[in-house]
């Protein structure tokens, strides 16, 4: 969402566009000498560009909507991934978070410098009351101003071994979705303990989260995205579907891609599958 109006990223490797629902071109970009990695918005209208030389992401730049200009042209990141940079984006901050080989770096966008490095991180999520859960890929630890690395809960691997995790935090029901590499994605409530298993994804996951009104959620992978209803644990059939965003807020329905439209989709009229 900006100024109201829903907006898309759409991006390969070689060029971004930004379009409104109208598929009026607010934004293009195409990269001299290397390649878009990841690309999206950032409250309040921020569009952060991800790319790198080759295979490993390398640099951040960031797009100002408002304004219409680059907020900074390059800001060096050591981003030990390949193809894909693994960012985390706080949902109402300017506020990033980039999955380097020694840790997790926090990086407000606004003040465009390094808050703080959180050490043998792999992946984090953040929490609206401004706690921080992370894992080193076999842990779910809790981070806030009054405990720091809180003991969660064990995330379970497959045949012992994990290389990547994925989450993301409700809106309403204080839970964190986790998406461990080769193993079932699970549900954790932090108030009430409750631990709930879903399936597998359908492949590896680059992004995960909830629908505005936690009854859903959304799983990305790398070529398409899909939903899954969050008390059955049953796929959602969606009529020409191939990538979605949840619009976190904005309660009441999700923007979809499809092959025909940009359209807009009203939670309560998905069907399971």
């Amino acid at each position: 969402m900006f100024d109201d109006d829903p907006i898309g990223v759409y991006s390969k490797y070689d060029k971004m566009n930004i379009v409104d629902m109208q598929g009026k071109v607010l934004f293009s970009y195409e990269p001299d000498h290397y390649l878009l990695m990841q690309v999206c918005f950032v409250n309040p209208y921020y569009i952060l560009v991800v790319g790198g030389d080759y295979i490993t992401a390398n640099r951040i730049k960031v797009f100002n909507l408002k304004t219409k200009e680059w907020e900074f042209e390059r800001l060096e990141i050591d981003c030990g991934d390949m193809m894909e940079a693994c960012i985390a984006i706080h949902h109402s901050k300017p506020i990033v978070a980039i999955y380097r080989n020694d840790g997790v770096e926090i990086i407000d966008i606004k003040k465009r410098k390094t808050i703080e490095l959180i050490a043998n991180a792999e992946s984090i999520a953040f929490c609206e009351n401004g706690e921080i859960l992370h894992t080193n890929f076999e842990t779910l630890f809790l981070r806030s101003n009054s405990v720091d690395n809180q003991k969660i809960i064990d995330i379970p691997l497959n045949n012992g071994f994990c290389d990547d995790v994925v989450m993301s935090f409700s809106n309403q029901n204080n839970a964190v979705v986790i998406s461990p590499l080769g193993s079932r994605m699970m549900v954790y409530n932090l108030g009430s303990k409750e631990l709930k298993y879903l399936d597998k994804p359908k492949s590896q996951a680059y992004s995960i989260e909830f629908t505005p009104d936690d009854k859903f959620i959304s799983v990305s992978l790398f070529r398409e995205s899909y939903l899954v209803e969050l008390e059955t644990g049953q796929e959602i059939t969606i009529e020409d579907f191939e990538y979605l965003d949840t619009t976190r807020w904005q309660d009441g329905y999700i923007i979809v891609l499809g092959e025909k439209s940009i359209r807009k989709v009203e939670l309560n009229t998905l069907s399971i599958k």
